[in-house]
């Protein structure tokens, strides 16, 4: 599941993640998409949320239907082949 992470201060925050990196927060800004994996078991991130310096914010994945995915399976080909079809220029005038 993927959790985005609001600062509610004005002031910058710092938290680091359990990998090792480190997520920069403006103030009163969302962070992008992290994995929840980052956060558990993550002290910081507890204290801060309760002081609420921070809310976590679970994200909707929406799931495609299997039949209305993309096919990966496409041959560039095709594409290349369209494109071409497309710019052939034929002679307007027989002489």
């Amino acid at each position: 599941m993927l959790v985005q992470v609001e600062n509610l201060t004005q002031k910058p925050v710092y938290l680091r993640l359990n990998s090792g990196k480190t997520l920069h927060l403006a103030p009163g800004k969302k962070s992008s998409q992290v994995s929840e994996f980052e956060l558990q078991n993550n002290d910081k991130v507890k204290k801060l949320e309760d002081l609420r310096v921070v809310k976590l914010h679970t994200v909707n994945q929406k799931k495609i239907p299997a039949d209305k995915a993309k096919n990966t399976d496409a041959k560039p080909e095709t594409a290349v082949a369209k494109v071409k079809k497309s710019t052939d220029i034929s002679p307007a005038i027989n002489s």
